[in-house]
């Protein structure tokens, strides 16, 4: 069973990385084979005709902005939310950041179109920014409060007594105690915001603020499409997740065991 679930996983891989090796017309004659003439130019096509770079850069800025401002914002609530002075109005609170978590983000983007319009972000990497920290905080929030909850009092309180305000038990308690919840969170979120479509289409038009995903949909026309460059602008734009990926792992892991223990 293990080995028929993971050919079943493997098999898109396989498919994704024989068919940027090859030309269009192979491609359509025999997508399931091995490449007859491997097609190296193709990566380097898909490079300069997608405009990838650019595209890259755009990504790149847009997910590091997001994510500093989503760690910020959701380990600061969590932060608050798991203290006990105020009970009934964390809890009301908590609650309220759940009602966000099951918003899906496709029923509200016409108002998003809309209200982006209207405060002049729209075409902006910068409104760009905002809105994925704004549709991702619930989320990162949920994660955040399991692992921030869990942190014993009695640091807290320690560090009252020897003087220590708000801020400085954010800084110098909660946040190197709960970094393997930073890793989770910067991993799930970073993921969602690089391999997102539906907020750069609909929020930017300048050709030079693309991001990755709307870049690939260059290759793809209205009376030709090129799958095979398509194929290989797809594997050059996940290589950086797979290589955060690779460096993050043992963070990550022991991040969702973490989370699974401390419920």
């Amino acid at each position: 069973m293990l080995i028929i679930f993971s050919l079943i996983i493997i098999s898109p891989f396989y498919l994704l990385i024989v068919n940027s090796l090859k030309s269009v017309n192979e491609f359509f004659v025999s997508p399931f084979s091995l490449p007859e003439v491997y097609e190296w130019s193709n990566f380097s096509k898909a490079w300069t005709e997608g405009n990838l770079f650019r595209c890259l850069i755009n990504t790149i800025l847009t997910t590091g902005g997001a994510l500093v401002l989503i760690i910020f914002c959701s380990s600061t609530a969590a932060f608050a939310l798991s203290r006990k002075r105020f009970r009934k109005l964390n809890n009301f609170l908590y609650i309220f950041f759940l009602v966000g978590v099951m918003i899906p983000s496709n029923v509200s983007i016409v108002p998003l179109a809309l209200h982006m319009k209207f405060l002049n972000l729209s075409n902006s990497l910068i409104g760009l920014i905002l809105v994925f920290t704004a549709f991702t905080i619930p989320f990162s929030t949920f994660i955040m409060y399991g692992f921030i909850k869990n942190i014993p009092e009695e640091l807290t309180e320690a560090a009252i007594i020897d003087g220590c305000n708000n801020f400085g038990i954010y800084f110098r308690i909660i946040l190197p105690l709960a970094r393997s919840g930073l890793v989770t969170v910067a991993i799930f979120e970073g993921v969602f915001i690089w391999n997102n479509l539906l907020f750069p289409l609909v929020l930017i038009t300048s050709a030079n603020k693309k991001t990755l995903p709307i870049g690939l949909l260059s290759f793809r026309g209205e009376f030709i499409s090129e799958y095979t460059l398509m194929f290989a602008g797809i594997i050059i734009s996940s290589l950086p997740l797979v290589l955060l990926y690779l460096i993050l792992q043992s963070r990550f892991i022991e991040g969702m065991s973490s989370g699974a223990l401390k419920g």
